[in-house]
């Protein structure tokens, strides 16, 4: 039954908001009582922060699997960001905002995770992109990592990116190739427009 709980809960909270979404929605959704649900969570913040937990490892374990699986980090990039779009495409920026507004200790704890875990991942990729000659060896990894992480936290801020006028594909693929022209070598970039032209062969398994 926990397990239940979480995979409705979170289903309802990233498409409709943290905010929004009561615990009497979840119950009602589920046909149980909140009796239930409070045997299991001992409050709403609790049941969000399993949620978002949940969700952290998905995405963590399915960026790590591509890093596995790929033949370059500039190929890694285009699938991750695949990957990413198709778990964003599931979550309202209104749920984003909720988040970072009405649970800021959650979402500084997300965002914590994000640079501290994730970011090692992709630091070793872009250690393995200089190697390669793709990315330019006077980069600084640490660096750039913490700019990427900004950046795709800042274009999924509602102020700065209305969702009625930017698609999340689109600023994520926007934000990608901006990213990579700055960090690549010549080498580099003839493979990005290559992986560009090519994008649709390319699928993560989800």
């Amino acid at each position: 039954m926990e397990k239940e709980i979480l995979l409705r809960a979170k289903k309802l909270f990233f498409q409709l908001g943290f905010k929004s979404v009561t615990m009497d929605d979840i119950a009602r959704e589920m046909s149980i009582s909140k009796k239930t649900i409070y045997e299991f969570f001992e409050n709403k913040t609790v049941l969000i922060e399993r949620c978002v937990e949940v969700l952290f490892i998905e995405t963590m374990q399915g960026i790590k699997d591509i890093r596995t699986h790929q033949v370059d980090p500039i190929q890694e990039l285009f699938i991750v960001k695949q990957k990413v779009v198709h778990l964003l495409g599931r979550t309202s920026q209104s749920a984003r905002f909720q988040l970072q507004k009405y649970y800021p200790e959650i979402h500084r704890s997300l965002e914590h995770k994000k640079l501290e875990i994730l970011g090692g991942v992709f630091k070793e990729s872009i250690h393995d992109g200089i190697q390669r000659g793709l990315f330019r060896s006077e980069i600084d990894p640490d660096f750039v990592t913490r700019v990427y992480f900004n950046g795709i936290g800042g274009f999924q801020d509602i102020h700065l990116f209305p969702e009625e006028m930017f698609d999340v594909e689109y600023c994520f693929q926007s934000f990608i190739e901006y990213h990579l022209r700055a960090i690549s070598t010549p080498k580099g970039i003839t493979l990005l427009e290559q992986y560009k032209s090519q994008e649709h062969k390319l699928h993560p398994n989800f």
